[in-house]
Formats: C-alpha cells, sequence, structure tokens
C-alpha cells in the first residue's frame, strides 16, 4: 500500500513528452556542452560569474538608484539561468545514469 504524501515525486516523468519540455532540453543540452565539457567555456562561466553576477550594486548616489537595482537583478538573472541549465542538464544526465545502472 502507497501513501501519496510520503512517496517522492518524479520530476523526470513526462519531461521529454511537452514541446516546450524538449526546448528546455535542448537549451540545457547546448549550455552543458558549451560551458561543462568545453574547457575554454568553464573558464568564461567562472569569469562571467565572477565579473557579472559577484559584482556589487551600484550605490544610492543618485535618484536612479531603485532603477538600477532593478536592472542590475535582470541582468544577473541570465547569467544564473545559463548556470541552471548547465546544472539541470548535469542532473539529468546523472539522473539517467542512476537509473541505467551506470553510476
Amino acid at each position: 500500500m502507497s501513501n501519496p504524501y510520503i512517496e517522492p515525486q518524479n520530476y523526470y516523468e513526462n519531461y521529454e513528452s511537452t514541446q516546450s519540455g524538449q526546448q528546455d532540453i535542448a537549451l540545457d543540452e547546448l549550455c552543458w556542452h558549451v560551458f561543462n565539457i568545453n574547457e575554454d567555456g568553464k573558464k568564461l562561466l567562472e569569469i562571467m560569474k565572477n565579473r557579472f553576477l559577484i559584482m556589487p550594486t551600484p550605490g544610492p548616489v543618485n535618484e536612479n538608484y531603485p532603477h538600477m537595482c532593478v536592472f542590475y537583478e535582470g541582468f544577473r538573472e541570465a547569467f544564473r539561468q545559463i548556470i541552471a541549465s548547465v546544472d539541470g542538464y548535469q542532473r539529468k544526465k546523472d539522473h539517467e545514469a542512476k537509473q541505467a545502472g551506470i553510476a
């Protein structure tokens, strides 16, 4: 007898069956190849993290400070999405390897 409240949810179920899921996989796979497999891509991702994600938000020196905070957070979100694509595809590959009994 199974209890649906304590059973883990399979987040990969139907992941590849939807159109948007296939587009997400294509983007994730490309980001993974560029930024995880390729040594130059790994270096580039590290540089982007240091230059664009760790950089400080401009100080409140003028009347545009609230708008600049919003701008920089949006700017950073693009890099966060690239990193999430790389990490997500790696988790997918790890899950597939585990299911196949490789890992």
